[in-house]
């Protein structure tokens, strides 16, 4: 695939732009409710950039790897911040300082593996679309249309 005309690439990038601050001014904000939509803004900068610059560009820079890593950092730091924060607690509750701190943490913590899963489903949904429409045979042996008549 080709890359776009240099309008869509130009204003791709502005969007990238857009959606990077606003998706990390989301993960900073006080509530840390929104870690996932933040997450699901970060994790539509890969397939932006995949569909206005081309496979080429794109796969240059793309490692998948990078993305499982995201996911894996993301659901163990979460895990052991949830249990920091069960076994830690006193009878009474939590101290309110380190309770914002671990907030936070758990907040940087989901959309960090959000926005991995979340990528890679992207980015490989984009690749079985564009391999099907490149006319590559597509799989064989499970559609009715590919049997043998018996």
């Amino acid at each position: 695939m080709r890359p776009m005309s240099p309008v869509v690439v130009t204003t791709s990038k502005f969007l990238a732009c857009f959606l990077a601050v606003f998706g990390l001014y989301l993960v900073g904000s006080e509530g840390g409710g929104l870690a996932h939509c933040a997450g699901a803004l970060l994790a539509l900068l890969p397939v932006l950039l995949l569909v206005s610059w081309g496979e080429g560009r794109f796969y240059s820079w793309f490692r998948d790897g990078v993305f499982g890593l995201m996911t894996f950092v993301g659901l163990l730091s979460m895990f052991f911040l949830v249990c920091r924060e069960v076994l830690g607690g006193d009878a009474a509750g939590f101290r309110s300082a380190e309770n914002a701190r671990s907030l936070r943490g758990m907040s940087v913590a989901s959309t960090l593996a959000f926005l991995g899963g979340f990528a890679r489903i992207l980015v490989h949904m984009y690749d079985s679309i564009a391999w099907n429409s490149r006319g590559a045979g597509g799989e064989r042996g499970h559609d009715r249309f590919d049997r043998e008549p018996r």
